[in-house]
């Protein structure tokens, strides 16, 4: 049992030796402060400013665990097949067991101390009124009940995929299929858009999956706790069927785990995705010859996929974004209303822009950090800006197809368009929101120069707190008849500033790793 539990222990050690591991959980602390201090200001302006105040500490934490279970739990084996180390490992006499364990368990331990660190604060909210201590408790249990959940499915992602990215976008998938789709179908059911005098066998089969589902989820169970006058046990169905699937996707890991790694190959080299050969008979769809610049060739055909990929965004954008508009309007998606189809495809696009644009920022310097090319890169004749800004156009270049549906949204809906450049440019917080954006891909590619992993749901919690700040902040200078058009142009100076400091900042640290 020790043995077994010596990777697990020697893990333990090492985070709590780690200043980032404490300078996290200050943050969260911070974060609870700024929250009650804003639900203090509007004390006498809303109800229940407790339950407001604990309510939105609860879906934050909610949001955390998601993020976490994406990046955090989903690279706890794959981060050691990348780094050519799970080999040494087995032939070191390591168990599965014990590596499972030494890998997922320090993360969960430390998951569970940033809960626990909150819970002090959090229980103010009974003071403030609107929420009781037996909401309080039953929400942290639930959230504790998920993080095991979504640590465990994570596990077992991580072990059953090659790599990182590979393991996320499972995730991901995960998420939105049971966070997003099943209460859609659920609440479509709810509101009768399947036809409700249908007697069928299968439509009641379908409400009850879905209801039972919906007992399974955290966020239908939170939704409970914090109605007016929950009086149900803390330890619910939620929390012991999220258990007892964890336990399942432990020993699934465990398992399968000798199984998925038996034929593990440590790489040299970044896998090119789906490159094709410039030998293959779709030499249209290679990589070809290097271009005049090679770095944008490197980074448009190695990050961001090349020709392929770009091609199948093309292809299944437009009926991607038809069925998120077909279920956001439940049914009834007009396809002739031009105002309606084009505010949609400019509003989606824009999401999947800056989502695609953040998730390139993450990995545009990590990717060189994790196969030890950053110092040969670093020595070419060309300036540490040059070769940045050269990785990030070769990025950029992948991110056509989100432009080119934008475009399409614009032809369809001009005047829409217009109004929202006049709105956007008309105002200072207008101008504030398109330098914020810009803020927070300079923040995560930083972020990523730092740690190995977790650089985007790191800069997504810093935003978070910083706008509770900046929103405390405003709210307090508004409140003293203070001018909201000079705070905006204030925020806009701050944040262009903040941007040239990470910028220089990325530098530095750019230098100081090909150093190494």
């Amino acid at each position: 049992m020790t043995g077994t539990l010596a990777l697990m222990i020697r893990s333990l050690r090492i985070d709590a030796r780690l200043m980032r591991t404490h300078l996290f959980r200050l943050m969260f602390v911070v974060l609870i402060y700024f929250m009650l201090f804003s639900a203090q200001q509007t004390l006498f302006m809303f109800g229940a400013p407790g339950l407001r105040f604990f309510s939105s500490i609860t879906y934050l934490n909610l949001f955390m665990i998601v993020l976490a279970s994406v990046s955090f739990f989903a690279t706890a084996i794959t981060e050691e097949k990348e780094e050519a180390t799970l080999g040494l490992l087995k032939m070191a006499g390591v168990s599965p067991a014990a590596m499972l364990l030494g890998k997922l368990m320090p993360r969960v331990i430390g998951a569970v101390f940033l809960l626990s660190v909150q819970l002090p604060f959090t229980l103010l909210a009974i003071t403030l009124g609107g929420v009781s201590s037996q909401q309080v408790f039953a929400t942290y249990c639930s959230l504790l009940a998920l993080l095991v959940l979504m640590a465990n499915v994570g596990l077992f992602v991580s072990v059953s995929s090659k790599r990182s990215s590979s393991a996320s976008w499972k995730m991901v998938l995960l998420v939105i299929l049971f966070f997003v789709i099943v209460p859609w179908f659920r609440m479509a059911l709810s509101f009768g858009l399947a036809n409700p005098s249908s007697s069928g066998l299968f439509e009641e089969a379908a409400r009850t999956v879905l209801e039972q589902l919906n007992n399974f989820s955290a966020l239908g169970r939170i939704d409970r706790i914090l109605t007016t006058g929950f009086a149900e046990s803390a330890f619910g169905f939620q929390v012991f069927s999220n258990l007892a699937v964890a336990a399942v996707f432990f020993g699934l890991a465990w398992f399968s785990f000798n199984y998925f790694t038996r034929n593990d190959q440590s790489s040299a080299s970044p896998a090119r995705g789906l490159l094709f050969k410039s030998m293959s008979r779709n030499k249209l769809l290679g990589a070809g010859d290097a271009w005049r610049n090679a770095l944008i060739w490197k980074d448009f055909h190695f990050m961001s996929g090349g020709k392929l990929p770009m091609l199948l965004k093309f292809i299944l954008y437009p009926p991607l974004f038809a069925a998120i508009g077909f279920l956001f309007s439940w049914g009834n998606w007009d396809w002739t209303d031009h105002e309606e189809v084009g505010g949609l495809t400019m509003g989606l696009a824009m999401v999947t822009f800056v989502i695609e644009l953040s998730w390139c920022a993450s990995g545009v310097f990590q990717s060189e950090i994790k196969w030890n090319t950053l110092s040969s890169i670093m020595q070419l004749p060309l300036s540490t800006a040059e070769i940045a800004y050269s990785k990030v156009a070769g990025c950029l270049i992948g991110l056509l197809p989100a432009v080119v549906m934008f475009c399409l949204g614009i032809v369809i809906f001009p005047e829409g368009f217009a109004e929202g450049v006049k709105d956007v440019l008309s105002s200072p917080w207008g101008w504030f929101s398109i330098f914020l954006v810009g803020f927070f891909v300079h923040l995560v590619a930083f972020l990523s120069l730092f740690v190995k992993w977790g650089a985007l749901p790191l800069a997504i919690a810093i935003m978070f707190l910083g706008q509770m700040f900046l929103g405390a902040c405003v709210f307090a200078m508004t409140f003293r008849s203070a001018d909201g058009d000079v705070i905006g142009v204030f925020a806009i100076i701050v944040t262009i500033a903040s941007m040239a400091a990470l910028q220089f900042g990325i530098g530095a640290r750019l230098r100081t790793l090909a150093a190494k």
